[in-house]
């Protein structure tokens, strides 16, 4: 008698049987090394934090840089270490094959995917709704701030002289008459740099503050409290201007907009946050700025 050879339905169901075998397998890989590689950042993580600790230890104060502490890359892998909380905590990231993660010494052992250099690291802060880092340009807010949404805004620039006119720095945006939130720096000769905010309620509320002087300065405003009060200021963390607004701002914004870069300042870099941010979580984004841009400035 002849045997008989496998049916084409056969054919397909062993071909189907091996390729979920194989993505089983491949998922289960996957999963295995993922956990490798979250075992030895913690590991890694934790070897160096312990050295840095044992420096403030002995020393009273953080190690001004890793090398001092002891804390060396290999194979490849670098680290980032950025300090905060003046200069009391620290932000450590390990970046191994093309993967970062990162803890904060103010929040324990935690290991989490991501970086130092990146925003979600900036402990309380929550996750910017828009950054935007390149002068002439608008960037669309991950989601838009609407109603009387609180925010808090914050502006990396650099002042050159006071050569030049009035000048839109950076701003939310659209912008309107009714449904305005931006940072402006003064005409010439003036020191000042400010904001200006327009509602549907009320029209050119503005502040200032007297520093606009060479160097890289980093300015922020918030407003909260159903949006009815303003805060301001300019290289500190705490309030340089505070003052209230009429209910029913009726914000709109969609996008991010750094303005053009001139003979007198050039904006560096802005992010906005969709909450109000405390003191200590303001002076924590400032650091971040400051380490990020390199302003020897403590936060």
């Amino acid at each position: 008698m002849a045997r008989r050879g496998f049916t084409i339905v056969e054919l397909l169901i062993v071909i189907v049987v091996i390729a979920v075998l194989a993505v089983i397998i491949i998922i289960s890989y996957n999963g295995i090394t993922s956990q490798a590689t979250i075992a030895a950042a913690s590991s890694t993580l934790d070897s160096a934090s312990r050295k840095i600790t044992l420096y403030k230890v002995q020393n009273d104060v953080l190690p001004p840089d890793l090398n001092t502490a002891g804390v060396v890359a290999n194979n490849g892998d670098s680290f980032v270490y950025r300090k905060y909380d003046s200069n009391a905590e620290f932000c450590l990231s390990w970046t191994h094959a093309g993967n970062s993660y990162f803890m904060n010494s103010s929040t324990g052992s935690t290991v989490t995917s991501g970086s130092c250099a990146d925003p979600i690291s900036i402990v309380g802060a929550g996750t910017p709704v828009g950054v935007n880092n390149a002068d002439s340009t608008t960037v669309s807010l991950s989601s838009p701030i609407t109603g009387d949404a609180s925010l808090t805004f914050y502006l990396v620039a650099d002042v050159i002289d006071t050569t030049s006119a009035w000048h839109k720095v950076a701003s939310l945006a659209p912008t309107s008459s009714t449904n305005r939130v931006s940072f402006q720096f003064g005409d010439t000769g003036s020191v000042s740099m400010g904001y200006r905010i327009d509602t549907a309620t009320e029209a050119n509320l503005t502040s200032y503050q007297s520093n606009r002087v060479a160097g890289r300065h980093i300015n922020w405003i918030e407003i909260e409290n159903g949006a009815t009060l303003r805060e301001y200021a300019s290289d500190q963390v705490a309030v340089s201007k505070t003052s209230s607004m009429a209910a029913g701002t009726g914000w709109s914004f969609t996008g991010i907009q750094l303005g053009d870069a001139t003979s007198s300042e050039v904006p560096v870099m802005a992010i906005v946050y969709d909450t109000a941010h405390t003191q200590q979580v303001r002076a924590r984004v400032m650091a971040y700025l400051a380490y990020l841009y390199n302003i020897s400035a403590t936060y």
